[in-house]
């Protein structure tokens, strides 16, 4: 039983009887539906047949008098159904869905199927009322929503009533998924707690969890770790005045010391691409105002040709952690082991700070849009970020992690050190991200639970895997699309699920996450909700609601499977970017949507499937053109050699001569020379391979090398602006 339940919204209850659609409906929901209602003489409950509650609510609503309606979406003569809800509300009883509970992943938002509500929804005509019911825990470091008890909290929220028209199920679910996030900002909006309070909590409640090194598999106990990152975050104050700091390492031990010593002294840590050129570097340092950096002597050695800045703005963590013998047997035993947190953070003379202050910088890779920006992300932004994604990927004390993905990658950052580290989870870090036989030695030895890999590492991966070294894997997530083939080769060569997940610059956690395949639970076969699919990005996490509109009139909503703009709405997004206050100046989390500037749909079955950024797109006879996808069918028709490492054709989009037209431009190092019937035929190729005309490229352009950046993609800023320069361009 929850030590509370709040209703909310019972303005919104019509005076006349009318369909009611909870999303979900436990014992205790049931009582405060009849409650709200009424009392159960004024409800007649609706069951499905294939998927009915269980034998606690059945008995429940058995009583002497009640009334209930059994259906089954199997059945074609919906019109009965209908007009027995009907005659059921004009006896002046409110007709009242009780769902069933699927098999499906934790923390959904609903325990009614798409398919339930469009055929309840499809022919009806009259009043819908929506009821959200959420399930909370009210304890800190912990998931933060759940769909099953035992919860701490219940919050009833009856939505806006609706009358049914087109896409009225998907509507419905939309209202759910909005509901959820602003009950979840609410939930999450009123605690103080920041993020170098909750490291701290996770060190001290963790003292025995484990950081291993995989270059030489030494260890560090989270206590040891409170004891070298504690006195340096006590030193870091007086080294600079703007509370950030620059961090130029790679994962281990001494990244891990700088970052939560940065956390600790709420200092916000910046971690640097050390791949990344003198004009990269650069842009990060003015937008972020750096002027202070921390990296180790060695390291610095091993990348002369990196832009380090001077010597007199470094801070050299050996150095910094040079410590006597006697003062580091005082820090062990006095500090730790007998300070309290609050006397710990007043020594490390932690400031206080409002949770919606800065916490972390993360800077967009150049792959991932037109410009590197820095994001800012509060300390509740975070915070809220774990407690969502801990709610659907279950994360425990006692797990481990394995950590390949440098810290500037935002989820090597937060699945790699923060999750694990409020969590209480061991860590296996390993600096170098496409050493795939070595990162495969350390998950057949430590059998880490969850590791978080982007699109490249993932064929070194499948080459150097052998036997079980993946077995105890529960969550290997993929920051990116994965293709089709590869998730397919990977389940079937090594039963390797690997599973998509979307994180957007703008959230401090995945938008979306696929999972591995649920098990039936006690072998009694239950419907089973869908959880991830090859070429998604699998269902959209707690907390967090989505929307797809129009890339030219981002106002106008789009329905299921159309693509289109995405936006996303909840507790864990960024407060702006770096060095541009107008975006700073947003509302709360709860009133506000954020463009992600990708293009994406959403499936019937709720799956998200994300196509890229907006620029990798091209509006063409009235459609949306992926370039990506021109790529690929050009790689199939085009002599390219498929042994080769660098890029050998690209494919942009320039504007053309219409309001939204564009053009699509083929930058090839395979046409050494551009004759005048190229372009020709190539179109005709595309057409006798069975796709749309307006799949083929307007114009070719020859180049010697096709531009890369530093990481190894394709480089596709300079392919547009080399296109826009080329002769003959002419808008």
């Amino acid at each position: 039983m929850p030590s509370a339940v709040t209703i909310i919204g019972a303005k919104h209850l019509p005076e006349e009887p009318v369909f009611v659609i909870p999303n979900r409906v436990d014992d205790v929901a049931l009582r405060v539906l009849e409650e709200t209602l009424g009392g159960s003489g004024k409800i007649a409950w609706l069951v499905e047949d294939a998927l009915r509650p269980d034998a606690k609510l059945l008995s429940h609503v058995n009583r002497d008098g009640s009334q209930g309606i059994l259906f089954s979406v199997s059945d074609r003569n919906r019109a009965a159904l209908l007009n027995r809800i009907n005659a059921m509300r004009a006896a002046g009883r409110h007709v009242v869905l009780l769902p069933g509970r699927p098999v499906q992943p934790p923390a959904c938002v609903t325990d009614v199927s798409l398919r339930v509500l469009q055929y309840l929804l499809e022919e009806y005509k009259g009043q819908v009322l929506p009821v959200y019911v959420g399930m909370y825990h009210g304890a800190e470091q912990t998931a933060v929503i759940t769909s099953e008890a035992p919860y701490d909290r219940m919050i009833v929220s009856v939505l806006s009533s609706f009358i049914p028209g087109e896409a009225a199920a998907e509507r419905l679910m939309a209202a759910w998924s909005v509901a959820a996030a602003e009950l979840v900002c609410s939930e999450l909006g009123e605690g103080d707690e920041t993020l170098g309070s909750a490291i701290l909590r996770g060190l001290t409640e963790h003292p025995r969890a484990v950081i291993v090194d995989g270059v030489n598999e030494q260890g560090m106990s989270y206590r040891q770790l409170l004891t070298l990152a504690a006195p340096l975050a006590r030193r870091l104050h007086k080294h600079t005045l703007l509370r950030r700091m620059g961090i130029i390492l790679p994962p281990g031990r001494l990244s891990i010391i700088a970052n939560v010593a940065c956390m600790l002294a709420g200092i916000t840590p910046v971690n640097i691409d050390y791949n990344c050129t003198a004009r990269m570097f650069r842009i990060v340092v003015q937008q972020a105002a750096l002027i202070r950096f921390i990296s180790s002597s060695s390291f610095m050695q091993k990348l002369p040709d990196f832009p380090w800045p001077p010597s007199r703005d470094m801070l050299l963590i050996e150095e910094l952690l040079a410590v006597s013998g006697i003062s580091f047997q005082f820090i062990k035993e006095y500090l730790v082991s007998r300070l309290g947190r609050r006397r710990l953070a007043a020594w490390m003379d932690t400031p206080v700070v409002n949770p919606q202050e800065e916490a972390l910088i993360a800077f967009s890779l150049p792959e991932e849009g037109m410009e590197i920006r820095g994001v800012r992300f509060s300390h509740s932004a975070v915070l809220s970020g774990y407690r969502l994604a801990a709610s659907r990927l279950e994360l425990q004390p006692g797990q481990r992690v394995l950590s390949s993905l440098p810290y500037h990658y935002r989820a090597g950052l937060l699945f790699g050190l923060v999750y694990p580290l409020l969590c209480g989870q061991d860590i296996i870090t390993y600096p170098e991200p496409y050493a795939a036989k070595r990162i495969c030695d350390l998950a057949h030895r430590y059998h880490p639970t969850i590791t978080a890999l982007e699109p490249r590492q993932i064929p070194g991966i499948l080459e150097h895997v052998q036997g079980d070294d993946l077995a105890g894997m529960k969550h290997l997530l993929v920051t990116g699309r994965v293709p089709v083939a590869l998730a397919q080769r990977a389940y079937r060569d090594h039963k390797i699920c690997m599973c998509e997940c979307y994180m957007p610059t703008e959230c401090a956690m995945p938008v979306a996450c696929s999972l591995a395949p649920l098990q039936q639970l006690d072998g009694v076969q239950k419907p089973t909700l869908s959880c991830g699919a090859p070429g998604t990005a699998g269902l959209v996490m707690p907390g967090v609601a989505v929307k797809v509109t129009d890339h030219r009139t981002p106002d106008v909503p789009l329905g299921v499977g159309e693509k289109g703009l995405l936006w996303v709405k909840g507790v864990a997004l960024f407060s702006g970017f770096v060095g541009d206050e107008n975006s700073c100046k947003v509302n709360t989390p709860d009133n506000r949507w954020v463009c992600t500037g990708d293009i994406g749909s959403v499936r019937a079955d709720g799956l998200l499937v994300v196509g890229g950024p907006r620029e990798r797109y091209s509006y063409i006879d009235e459609t949306l053109v992926s370039h990506a996808e021109v790529e690929d069918i050009l790689t199939a028709i085009l002599p390219t050699q498929n042994d080769s490492n660098e890029p050998q054709i690209a494919v942009v989009g320039i504007p053309a001569a219409g309001e939204y037209e564009e053009q699509l431009v083929l930058l090839s190092k395979l046409h050494h020379v551009v004759g005048p019937h190229d372009v020709i035929t190539l179109r005709y190729a595309i057409v006798n391979a069975r796709y749309p005309s307006y799949y083929a490229p307007q114009r070719i352009v020859a180049l010697r090398t096709i531009p890369v950046l530093p990481g190894g993609k394709i480089d596709y800023d300079m392919c547009r602006r080399l296109a826009l320069m080329a002769p003959g361009y002419r808008r």
